[in-house]
């Protein structure tokens, strides 16, 4: 796609989805924001432990299902990581738990991508990675419902429940796991349709049926704009399917078969990670098989708007366990600019909470991740330092 395309784009989108987005009841909103710190105590990776989990996977330590074939294929994902992490970073560690965050990692493999200086194999396998490290963790949980952290991850479904039933809230997640979606899909699903929450992607169909998915007016709202483990794009079709098991996407030979070509040549995890160039992705031509075209365009531009439009309306914001990591300036630029359209906080009515970790439970040290947002909210309106679950207690 050329660059003047491109553009055209991008602002025929903008305008159509603008227009959507204001024509919308004015309610209040509360919107939570879950980071990686909202999925850790429920026994799933977060920033460089994706690279202990999928070694545990890899040597068969991890839980009782991941013997045998997913075993296997963490091994072929990681003989093509290893070395390409080790061209990377010429001091990598011996210990795979102080590696760099998969995240950062994926970041700068993009950036490179882009310049031909780094393969398309080694992205691929590192996205592998990730869904079966993140599938392997939620098969510990539902294999083993016993384990401390089985327990948590029913607390959180429980909460999500309680709160999913007032379509006023409104759900960020910045994970690729998908406990929240889970929850979502518990609490909700009747049997008459695959999913009754939305992702705000367009055209989203089934991954069995390839039928494109009704969504209800009063459907909540679980915006993920770093793609998920249960999304995927075939680049074939330009279109973005849903897998609701991810257990039966995992024996499909290691790659789903796109449900409207029956090919699995094209099909790849949605991962949009917290690119160093993503705000460069409007305007350069990508030189990367396809990865940045059209459907991704349109569905980060959709999932991007959605946001700071429920910043921008939202009268409470609680952000659980994301602290804005430096690598991703574009999600705080987008969070800080549906601020500053923010009428509750220009009346000085905005109610923000925290909800983070600290090992002795000291709320300063929470408080003090977010010292960038203080100039502009004020004091926080709660700050919790135990944890998630403990919140939710």
């Amino acid at each position: 796609m050329s660059h003047r395309r491109r553009q055209e784009h991008l602002e025929a989108s903008q305008s159509k989805n603008t227009n959507r987005v204001k024509s919308r009841d004015q309610s209040e909103k509360h919107v939570f924001i879950f980071g990686a710190g909202a999925s850790v105590e429920c026994g799933y990776p977060q920033g460089n432990d994706f690279f202990r989990v999928a070694h545990l996977i890899r040597d068969e330590s991890l839980v009782e299902r991941s013997k045998g074939g997913d075993a296997r294929w963490m091994a072929k994902f990681l003989s093509v990581v290893e070395p390409e992490m080790k061209k990377l970073f010429r001091n990598l560690p011996e210990d795979a738990k102080d590696w760099p965050p998969v995240e950062e990692v994926l970041s700068l493999a993009y950036y490179l991508l882009d310049k031909k200086e780094i393969s398309d194999n080694f992205i691929e396998a590192l996205e592998d990675m990730v869904f079966y490290s993140i599938s392997g963790c939620r098969g510990n949980n539902y294999f083993n419902s016993a384990t401390p952290e089985a327990k948590k991850q029913g607390l959180i479904e429980k909460f999500v429940k309680s709160i999913s039933t007032n379509n006023d809230n409104i759900f960020v997640s910045m994970n690729y796991d998908i406990i929240i979606d889970d929850a979502l899909l518990k609490s909700q699903y009747d049997g008459s349709v695959p999913t009754v929450f939305d992702y705000c992607i367009p055209n989203l169909r089934d991954g069995f049926t390839g039928r494109i998915i009704p969504t209800p007016k009063t459907a909540t709202k679980l915006l993920k704009p770093h793609g998920s483990a249960n999304l995927f794009l075939c680049s074939n079709c330009k279109v973005i399917f849903w897998m609701m098991d991810l257990a039966t996407a995992m024996k499909l030979n290691n790659r789903l078969k796109c449900p409207l070509c029956k090919n699995i040549d094209h099909t790849r995890l949605l991962v949009i990670p917290p690119y160093y160039g993503k705000g460069e992705l409007w305007g350069v031509e990508s030189k990367s098989s396809g990865r940045w075209d059209e459907i991704l365009l349109q569905v980060l531009s959709n999932i991007r708007l959605e946001i700071e439009d429920a910043i921008g309306r939202a009268s409470q914001i609680t952000i659980i366990g994301y602290s804005f990591p430096p690598y991703d300036y574009d999600f705080r630029f987008l969070f800080l600019s549906g601020l500053f359209k923010n009428e509750y906080l220009s009346r000085s009515e905005l109610d923000v909470s925290l909800v983070g970790f600290s090992e002795a439970g000291n709320k300063q040290e929470v408080e003090d991740q977010y010292s960038f947002l203080k100039p502009i909210v004020g004091n926080f309106t709660s700050v919790h330092a135990n944890g998630f679950c403990d919140w939710i207690r």
